[in-house]
């Protein structure tokens, strides 16, 4: 069901574009806020990321990709980067099987962060449900506070 999605071509990019568009905008609607990095992106700039990406992909879908998670790792250290979902497919578990997923993926790792807007609930509460807890918080914009969560796990 979560397989890694290599961006080295257009069409899966484009794939990978679309799903992050939906998730994405559904995002900046809730926080009202509607200047964020993702919503920037474009094909070339998936296909340049050095983001590691791994997409969920439902049984039974012809392939459909539900949900994404792309993430960064320094060390012992994993920056998730992106988490989306496809707005039909909220509240059915694909974020936490990515956040799962990941954790196993990068089970030698001691610390995992991730950013969230403050004002983006159901994120925070599925953050917190997995075991982040909020490191700091910043104010980027006028009413846009940033989270970052944190969680480390003991080896």
């Amino acid at each position: 069901m979560i397989e890694r999605i290599r961006l080295t071509n257009n069409e899966e990019a484009l794939r990978v574009l679309r799903l992050q568009m939906d998730s994405y905008l559904v995002e900046a609607k809730r926080i009202e806020y509607d200047d964020i990095p993702p919503l920037k992106d474009t094909i070339a700039s998936l296909m340049e990321s050095k983001e590691r990406f791994y997409g969920y992909f439902p049984e039974g879908t012809d392939g459909e990709l539900s949900g994404a998670i792309a993430y960064e790792r320094e060390g012992q250290t994993v920056m998730i980067c992106r988490l989306m979902v496809r707005s039909d497919r909220f509240r059915q578990g694909i974020g936490s099987a990515l956040l799962r997923f990941i954790e196993q993926q990068e089970q030698e790792c001691t610390c995992f962060f991730v950013t969230a807007a403050a004002r983006n609930e159901p994120a925070i509460r599925l953050y917190t449900k997995h075991g982040y807890v909020e490191e700091s918080r910043r104010e980027v914009a006028p009413g846009l506070v940033l989270l970052r969560l944190m969680k480390t796990v003991p080896r």
